[in-house]
């Protein structure tokens, strides 16, 4: 037997399914779980019975207890098959989730499709991966249910096509503010016509270079670009309070944008969230966008500064699109003893970014153009702007 012979049928009908009954005998790829055969399919995690589930919105919800891994992919998938002797079943849907993003959430994954009658739905999880993963218990649960437009997990809906699958990952042009990429500033583009219109725009000076300048002409600048300052996306800024400017021309077309700041000194600003940039709270989530200032970031190594771009990451619906301001410079490696981003850092970053599914727009400098300004420390510095849509 391979159906429930319980079903959903109305908004609310709920179903908790046995993740191991579709194939009992097999081990799961989550140790100790599901039977003692081994599975022909090493990467076998789950495979529910398939359910009717009437016409309509449908909701899969994963749980996995005490999870334990150091890497490794989950792939979650929908199966629908038609009523019907020799019928074949397809998959309706697919959902990629990292098993260091379940631990370091509650577990909990969902992965939604569109139910029809005369056809039943299975869910089933493999595992992918060098990895040993182990769990304390599986919970599977199918609901009837219209999903929550504003939920973390359903896709946004400005997800832009600019941002893809580009030939080269470190491109041959110098960077542009005609059509921003994932660039370092640099001397041509405080010349350009789209910079001396952008910066009017946001109240600054035309022909005034400056890192600051340059920073937030470059974010508003690619969300244009990019067509995500649309009425209805919600979007976050972190550092947001440090361009009141750019806050309120994005308003004023129709976003709907959260501010940031590390203390609660400042209450009485709408739509404020507190918190710390090195230690992103998992209830900040959802948004269709989010930038972070240069201001906002963070120190330490190449790694440290990548863990902050995945917890920047972790705030998008999938699809939704980070831009990540950094302290950067030029030159291939960094000065000894300074903890400066430098280009081979950058291109490491994009890499591990790339491999873990997310999408990266084309890394660019002009090493003949530099442009840059004495930190501190009196290292020359730039600055550079990551563009990465969520996986």
């Amino acid at each position: 037997m391979i159906t429930e012979t319980r079903s959903i049928h109305a908004e609310g009908d709920a179903l908790d399914l046995n993740p191991f009954a579709f194939w009992p005998a097999y081990t799961s790829r989550l140790e100790p779980l599901g039977g003692k055969e081994p599975c022909e399919d090493p990467d076998y995690v789950f495979h529910t019975l398939y359910a009717a589930c009437g016409d309509g919105p449908i909701a899969v919800t994963v749980t996995v207890s005490d999870l334990a891994a150091e890497r490794g992919t989950m792939i979650l998938r929908i199966h629908e098959l038609p009523d019907g002797v020799g019928s074949n079943a397809r998959q309706i849907a697919i959902k990629q989730v990292q098993l260091v993003d379940l631990i370091r959430g509650d577990g909990t994954a969902m992965i939604s499709a569109l139910a029809r009658h005369g056809h039943t739905y299975a869910a089933l999880g493999h595992i992918y991966g060098d990895t040993i993963a182990t769990a304390s218990d599986l919970q599977v649960r199918i609901e009837r249910r219209m999903p929550d437009p504003n939920a973390a997990d359903i896709p946004s809906e400005f997800i832009s096509s600019r941002v893809g699958v580009v030939p080269l990952i470190v491109g041959t042009a110098p960077p542009s503010m005609t059509g921003p990429v994932s660039q370092m500033c640099s001397a041509p583009q405080f010349r350009e016509r789209a910079y001396a219109d952008w910066a009017a725009y946001l109240g600054g000076a035309r022909g005034k270079a400056s890192l600051s300048q340059w920073q937030r002409v470059f974010i508003a600048r690619t969300l244009d670009r990019y067509d995500m300052a649309r009425p209805g996306a919600r979007g976050l800024a972190i550092g947001g309070l440090d361009e009141p400017q750019l806050v309120a021309v994005l308003t004023a077309s129709g976003c709907m944008i959260d501010t940031s700041v590390r203390t609660s000194g400042v209450a009485s600003a709408e739509r404020l969230i507190v918190l710390d940039p090195e230690a992103m709270p998992e209830s900040v989530n959802g948004y269709d966008f989010v930038f972070a200032t240069r201001e906002q970031g963070i120190g330490g190594t190449w790694k440290d500064r990548l863990a902050y771009i995945e917890s920047v990451l972790r705030c998008l619906k999938p699809g939704g699109l980070a831009i990540v301001m950094a302290d950067a410079i030029i030159d291939d490696d960094a000065p000894a003893g300074s903890d400066v981003l430098a280009w081979h850092d950058i291109v490491r970053m994009g890499l591990v970014l790339l491999s873990r599914g997310h999408q990266l727009a084309q890394l660019r400098r002009d090493i003949r153009h530099p442009y840059a300004e004495a930190n501190d420390a009196q290292i020359e510095q730039s600055a550079f702007g990551f563009v990465v849509r969520r996986r």
